[in-house]
């Protein structure tokens, strides 16, 4: 293979502006749960249900960090988190994304407990990156 570099930054997950009636609706969903529990006297699942609906809360209004991605003759690597080489990618596919300017590069592994990597890619890019990764 020769050298070559392709680096792009895309969103670390695809991230949907929620409305208030969504957290209202989770919350009164967490009650329904809740109560099913309190009647069933079954506590400790309780506590499990209120601190599930927590972190649900918190993590639906969490931005996604951009993150560097940086495809070379050796594999791809997540700048500063992950390294994957040819050698453990099985096979890739390159979809049309929601969002305007990417598309979606989804690899899978050779391990088939491994689930596929989606990664948000730009479309400008997407010939080169569908070339290094066909070598």
């Amino acid at each position: 293979m020769a050298d070559f570099e392709i680096t792009w930054d895309a969103p670390e997950f695809e991230y949907r502006e929620k409305s208030v009636s969504w957290y209202w609706l989770s919350i009164i969903i967490m009650t329904l749960i809740l109560g099913v529990t309190v009647w069933q006297r079954n506590f400790l699942f309780g506590f499990f249900v209120v601190i599930a609906e927590i972190l649900v809360l918190i993590w639906a209004n969490k931005k996604p960090d951009v993150v560097t991605f940086k495809l070379t003759d050796k594999g791809l690597e997540i700048v500063g988190r992950k390294t994957y080489t040819y050698a453990e990618l099985a096979a890739f596919s390159i979809n049309e994304h929601t969002q305007e300017n990417l598309v979606e590069l989804k690899l899978r592994f050779h391990r088939k407990l491994r689930p596929a990597l989606k990664i948000g890619a730009p479309k400008d890019q997407k010939d080169d990156i569908e070339k290094a990764l066909s070598l």
